[in-house]
């Protein structure tokens, strides 16, 4: 069973309640768990309005939350250097995203599929 890691924009989408959102993250759910990278728990909550505060961490609870261990940084840092040899600058946000994915096996769910060049990283995008 597949498991996907929401990026911070589907999230904020969600939390939008843009129709095509909600359609794509609840057909994910509920038989498989979301999971969610520790940056984007405090990307969408640093910016979130106060209204829809308790509904955001109903989301969370909902959802696996993955720290920044060692093993995750370490491939972050790997995956910053190594495009930026090929004159690409990769956010500190999305490298540690896409080494989260990696490291956890994950599909990431994102709508900023260029910030990902990684091959090896499996993305739904719509």
């Amino acid at each position: 069973m597949a498991s996907y890691l929401l990026d911070s924009d589907v999230i904020i989408e969600y939390f939008r309640n843009k129709a095509q959102t909600v359609e794509l993250v609840d057909s994910l759910g509920p038989k498989t768990k979301l999971w969610i990278s520790a940056l984007s728990l405090i990307e969408v909550k640093s910016g979130a309005m106060e209204n829809v505060e308790s509904k955001i961490d109903r989301f969370f609870n909902f959802a696996k939350i993955i720290p920044v261990n060692l093993e995750i940084a370490d491939l972050s840092a790997w995956y910053m250097k190594k495009w930026k040899k090929k004159g690409i600058t990769l956010y500190l946000v999305d490298a540690t995203i896409a080494a989260t994915c990696i490291v956890h096996d994950l599909t990431l769910v994102t709508y900023n599929k260029r910030d990902y060049p990684m091959k090896e990283l499996e993305v739904i995008s719509s």
